[in-house]
């Protein structure tokens, strides 16, 4: 199974819904689990895809910089 980053989402079935199922804190845990090189790199990439929105970014880059990373 996986889990709410790995997943594929068709965009146009999410119209006017809430996109972020998920916390900044969730994310941070995925970034530095799964892209332990490069934490802040993996999350410019989702938010140059438009994989996240820019509020779940800032968030997550805020935490990413409290842990030093």
């Amino acid at each position: 199974m996986k889990n709410v980053f790995q997943r594929t989402v068709n965009l146009d079935e999410l119209k006017g819904k809430p996109l972020s199922d998920y916390t900044p804190e969730q994310l941070t845990a995925y970034l530095t689990t799964y892209y332990k090189g490069d934490p802040k790199g993996a999350l410019s990439n989702y938010e140059r895809n438009h994989e996240i929105g820019f509020v779940l970014a800032d968030q997550t880059r805020l935490l990413l910089k409290g842990l030093k990373i």
